[in-house]
């Protein structure tokens, strides 16, 4: 989100060619920014709080709600509200029955004119059909890291400028990687040494 908004991909590549001219970046800032969050939990949680340390004011649709998490920059509201009134739409919900399909056609119609819809989960969340359709139309913009998912409308969802497609990295650090084996050493170990339940 914070490299779309600054153009800092292209300031990048700018860098390396010798451009060092700030003329046609004109980026924008979170402060102040509606930012809707769809699903509060672990990781919808974090961004959350992310968003509202840059001082962006966050309300967020759970299928439970969370007060225990509620803030005076975070707030609850319903999922028209969220999507309808955000500039910023952050989807974070667990791939269930329920939430398969969550943005359906008519809540992508829902989003606002220029909002940019970001989406940490797999695609089956979403109706893409109706998705591509509107990107199509210039007047949104969709920032993912779930490009498998996307097989039959990635032709299409390639050729749109507002479509940002990342392999999915987030967890690939060394220190995720060391907190994962150590925690798989810590479960195995406590499966290996817990007492025995009485036989069947």
């Amino acid at each position: 989100l914070l490299e779309h908004l600054r153009g800092l991909a292209q300031a990048r590549l700018d860098g390396r060619a010798g451009r060092f001219g700030t003329e046609g970046f004109d980026g924008a800032e979170l402060r102040g920014k509606p930012v809707g969050i769809i699903g509060l939990g672990d990781i919808g949680g974090r961004v959350a709080q992310l968003a509202a340390g840059f001082g962006a004011h966050v309300r967020y649709w759970s299928r439970t709600r969370k007060p225990e998490r509620e803030t005076p920059q975070i707030r609850y509201a319903d999922l028209t509200s969220v999507l309808a009134e955000s500039d910023v739409v952050s989807l974070n919900v667990a791939i269930t029955p329920q939430s398969r399909g969550l943005l359906s056609a008519g809540r992508i119609l829902c989003l606002r004119p220029n909002a940019i819809l970001i989406s940490t989960v797999p695609p089956e969340a979403i109706d893409l059909g109706a998705l591509v359709a509107r990107l199509e139309q210039q007047d949104l913009t969709f920032i993912t890291i779930h490009g498998q998912g996307l097989a039959p409308y990635l032709d299409r969802l390639q050729r749109l400028p507002n479509a940002v497609l990342y392999p999915p990295l987030a967890h690939r650090t060394r220190e995720a990687f060391v907190a994962r084996e150590a925690a798989f050493l810590h479960n195995l170990e406590q499966a290996l040494t817990a007492p025995l339940g009485p036989a069947p």
